[in-house]
């Protein structure tokens, strides 16, 4: 049965938790909204690629992994976190590079996101990251995790469905005359039903930590607005 989010999501804006003197821009002035002791949910809006932002992700992440959280939701493709989840295990850095070489070039692909990788790996090690975002780079790092999965004898498992399920979105993301500048109902579509697909599998507490665009709480069709909704 479905777990129903509508009474336990929270959304933070994160410019309100850095000190800035920075004016807010228009994507900046959506509504905040504040954690109660019912909050199950946090999730955070960031601008991709400041180094700020990953910062302030940082603490927060560590304050909840010390309240108890451990399973981290981030707007990455499901294949490209269960590497990272490998990698947490791993005492080289060689999944993490070549999941970086992958995305070099997008938004996800700067330094400031690979050291909070390495900050949480090295302070949360216990961390569980949960890529709920279609499949970007599924011709690079997709195909690399099936042939993971493919070399370990998963090809029959759940995850390797996942995996080809988002590689799928991906694709039809990408040929998906509507959207720009990354945006379109139908990867926010899928972005709902992944992040509700993994909510349900894990419950709890959890942190989120989305592009401001998907977050904000003026924008209904987006992420914020379609997981209050469900």
């Amino acid at each position: 049965m479905k777990i129903r989010i509508s009474s336990i999501i929270v959304f933070t804006i994160l410019i309100s938790v850095i000190a800035t003197a920075m004016f807010l821009s228009y994507k900046d002035r959506a509504v905040d909204s504040y954690p109660t002791d019912d909050t199950q949910i946090m999730l955070y809006g960031e601008y991709h690629g400041v180094q700020s932002y990953y910062a302030a992700e940082y603490d927060l992440w560590v304050n909840y992994y010390g309240e108890g959280y451990r399973d981290l939701f981030i707007e990455l493709p499901y294949y490209t976190a269960e590497f990272l989840n490998v990698w947490m295990h791993e005492s080289d850095d060689i999944i993490i590079d070549r999941v970086f070489y992958d995305l070099e070039g997008s938004p996800a692909g700067n330094e400031y996101y690979y050291q909070f990788f390495q900050d949480i790996k090295k302070n949360c090690p216990e961390t569980v990251f949960h890529g709920t975002d279609v499949g970007h780079e599924f011709d690079t790092t997709g195909l690399s995790y099936l042939s993971y999965l493919e070399e370990n004898g998963l090809k029959d498992s759940p995850e390797y469905v996942k995996a080809v399920e988002c590689i799928k979105q991906g694709i039809e993301f990408y040929t998906d005359e509507t959207y720009y500048e990354g945006l379109s109902l139908l990867r926010e579509n899928y972005m709902v039903e992944n992040f509700i697909d993994a909510y349900d599998s894990v419950g709890g507490k959890v942190m989120g930590i989305y592009g401001c665009d998907h977050t904000r709480t003026d924008t209904p069709m987006y992420l914020y607005g379609r997981l209050k909704e469900h």
